[in-house]
């Protein structure tokens, strides 16, 4: 006899949640796009490639683990904060 597979359903809290940190990541997407102002095009790229990966991070765990979706918003704004504001003098970054 076939094994049945179960599929945990997310609690409607965590999904609430969930959507919040995917719409969190959207808001920053300006942020990340205006950093080519201060930042090289390879910066912008580097920086646009870190978004889309966070973003799809984000959708991955929307569906397998929804509760953590508010963890990348966070990281993403680590990652924007570190990038354009503590490593740009070192990098020689500006406009």
């Amino acid at each position: 006899m076939a094994d049945v597979v179960q599929v945990r359903r997310a609690h409607p809290f965590e999904t609430v949640v969930a959507s919040f940190g995917l719409l969190l990541m959207v808001a920053q997407l300006p942020f990340y796009v205006a950093a080519g102002v201060v930042a090289p095009v390879w910066g912008a790229l580097v920086l646009s490639v870190a978004w889309v990966t966070l973003f799809t991070l984000g959708l991955r765990w929307y569906r397998d683990h929804p509760s953590w979706v508010l963890l990348v918003p966070v990281l993403a704004a680590a990652v924007w904060i570190t990038s354009v504001t503590v490593v740009e003098p070192y990098l020689g970054w500006g406009p």
